[in-house]
């Protein structure tokens, strides 16, 4: 029993750390858009952290990170991404409560 809530407590570490990774990526690029500074590495980081956030899923999670990073692409005016940022953000912290598991 130890175990097993060992490697839960190693599974929630790690989604929430991927998601706070993702979070980041997100924000430095909606700042970015807004302040009209965008960079080749914003991009790149994007893809990389919903790439992680797409693996560790689950779905939920993932659905709402994609949809944030259709609005930054499509860009979106700022109250839908103030819409989108949200929803990940409510999604992951469902998911990062203790017990909640996949």
């Amino acid at each position: 029993m130890t175990l097993r809530a060992e490697s839960d407590h190693r599974g929630c570490a790690l989604r929430r750390q991927t998601y706070a990774e993702f979070l980041g990526a997100a924000e430095a690029r909606i700042l970015a858009e807004r302040n009209g500074r965008r960079q080749g590495d914003d991009d790149v980081l994007l893809q990389r952290t919903l790439g992680g956030v797409l693996l560790e899923g689950p779905p939920d999670p993932a659905d709402a990170a994609q949809h944030l990073v259709a609005c930054l692409r499509r860009h979106e005016r700022p109250d839908e991404l103030k819409r989108a940022k949200p929803a990940f953000v409510s999604v992951a912290q469902e998911r990062c409560r203790a017990g909640d598991l996949p």
